[in-house]
């Protein structure tokens, strides 16, 4: 811009503020708050879902490569679902991917097996969900047929190797089900729906199965055993969702557990100079008995 005064030719300052990322999907998610609102309903509160998106979108560079709308989207199915993306609570996971066909990063929601138990009871048809893991020295016992039964008593101390899984639920008109997978069947359905569970003719060590196996094979038999029975349309979608996100592209790694705590404010930030939040901690959980779950993200494809 110039001005003219008395003849001469004089340039105005001018300032121009980049805005980053970071701040973009801030005002992006200030301007989504009331519709956010109406997702979550009373699941959680509106603000705290912000946070931990933002928390979420902050501390993990990924997501600045990628996509914003499918980001968002992913955010709103996550919070339609009454499920808290990327937390400890290991309900669902947002997870950046590259799709080799756009050649674009993009964004994948993801249920953890805790997320499909929590939208179980959200219905309120359900008195009791559950999967577990049996071991070589519980005693353990089932049958299908007309007088379908199941028994199952863990050893104080599991030891040996996990044999099957199983998954039950119990309605609140007193309808009751069960499946049971042996280890076998886990394995061999890994192998035929995870793109990436072997590598040619091995198990790949760094796939989500091969490093969070009993949490995926627990999440299998649950979606088994809800296969007929009575469900949310919010839920049946996000077991839709699911199943289909397994046919994605090359998932990215740097993934992080983020919990809802006070964001810091990136404005005057750059994309190079923004460090993660402290609150976030690099997802590090290991399988274990009494149900944790590690995320379902690493460097390939589940």
């Amino acid at each position: 811009m110039a001005n003219i005064n008395g003849g001469n030719l004089t340039k105005a300052n001018t300032q121009q503020v980049a805005i980053t990322p970071q701040k973009k999907m801030r005002n992006m998610l200030t301007e989504m708050l009331p519709e956010i609102k109406k997702a979550v309903a009373a699941t959680m509160t509106p603000d705290r879902f912000s946070r931990i998106a933002l928390s979420l979108y902050n501390g993990n560079p990924e997501f600045w490569k990628a996509d914003t709308t499918s980001f968002l989207s992913c955010l709103m199915q996550s919070a339609q679902c009454g499920l808290e993306p990327n937390t400890v609570l290991g309900e669902s996971y947002l997870i950046p991917y590259k799709n080799k066909t756009k050649g674009i990063t993009e964004v994948n929601f993801q249920l953890g097996y805790r997320g499909v138990i929590k939208m179980a009871l959200n219905t309120k048809e359900y008195q009791a969900i559950y999967a577990h893991e049996v071991y070589d020295n519980d005693e353990f016992s089932y049958c299908y047929g007309l007088n379908k039964d199941l028994q199952h008593k863990p050893a104080d101390m599991p030891s040996g190797t996990v044999t099957h899984f199983y998954a039950v639920y119990k309605l609140k008109n007193g309808g009751v089900d069960f499946v049971v997978w042996s280890r076998e069947k886990v394995e061999k359905h890994a192998i035929e729906f995870s793109k990436q569970y072997t590598y040619k003719g091995k198990v790949n060590t760094s796939s989500v199965w091969a490093k969070n196996f009993n949490s995926m094979a627990k999440k299998t038999v649950l979606l088994d055993v809800l296969k007929y029975a009575p469900k949310s349309v919010e839920m049946a979608t996000a077991i839709d969702t699911d199943y289909k996100a397994d046919t994605k592209d090359e998932k990215v790694s740097n993934f992080n557990f983020v919990d809802a705590s006070p964001i810091e404010d990136f404005t005057n930030e750059t994309p190079e100079n923004v460090k993660e939040d402290k609150a976030t901690t690099t997802a590090t959980i290991e399988n274990d008995t009494d149900g944790s779950e590690g995320p379902p993200w690493e460097q390939t494809n589940s």
